[in-house]
C-alpha cells in the first residue's frame, strides 16, 4: 500500500498521516492525552518548505513532561526492525528503524513507549 512512498508525494504524505493516525489511536488506547506531546518533534521540511521526503524521521514526538522522544525512520534497504535507544542530557530518544513493510511493528514499538510515558507520568503524580 505505501510501497513507493519515496518516489510519489501523496503516497508518502498518506504514510506520514498513517503513523500520526496510528500515534493517536495508541495515545487513547492508553488514556493518554494528547496535548502531553508535541507532535512532530523534528522538523520535516527544509527552510523553502519542500518535505524532506526520505522517511527519517517519517513520524516524531516528544513527551512534554518526562521528555523523551520516539522518532520513526524508514529504510528501504531494512530487513528487519531495529530499536534503539539514545541517551540525552536529562531524557533519551527511542528510534525505531525498519521498511514500510513491517508497520505493523512500528505500531508495537510505538505502543510500548506509550506505555513508558504512562509510567513516567503515574509515578511523577505519586510523588
Amino acid at each position: 500500500m505505501f510501497e513507493n512512498y519515496l518516489s510519489h508525494p501523496e503516497i508518502y504524505q498518506a504514510l506520514e498521516e498513517h503513523f500520526e493516525k496510528t500515534f493517536n489511536t495508541l495515545l487513547k488506547k492508553e488514556n493518554l492525552d494528547q496535548e502531553q506531546f508535541q507532535t512532530p518533534y523534528y522538523r520535516t521540511h527544509f527552510a523553502n518548505g519542500m518535505p524532506f521526503m526520505n522517511g527519517n524521521p517519517i513520524f516524531s514526538t516528544k513527551h512534554l513532561s518526562s521528555q523523551d522522544r520516539l522518532r520513526v525512520i524508514l529504510d528501504i534497504d531494512a530487513s528487519d526492525t531495529t530499536c534503539f535507544e539514545n541517551k540525552l542530557n536529562n531524557s533519551k530518544e527511542l528510534c525505531i528503524c525498519g521498511s514500510v513493510q513491517n508497520i505493523e511493528q512500528f505500531k508495537k514499538a510505538m505502543n510500548n513507549w506509550l506505555k513508558q510515558q504512562k509510567l513516567f507520568l503515574n509515578r511523577s503524580q505519586e510523588t
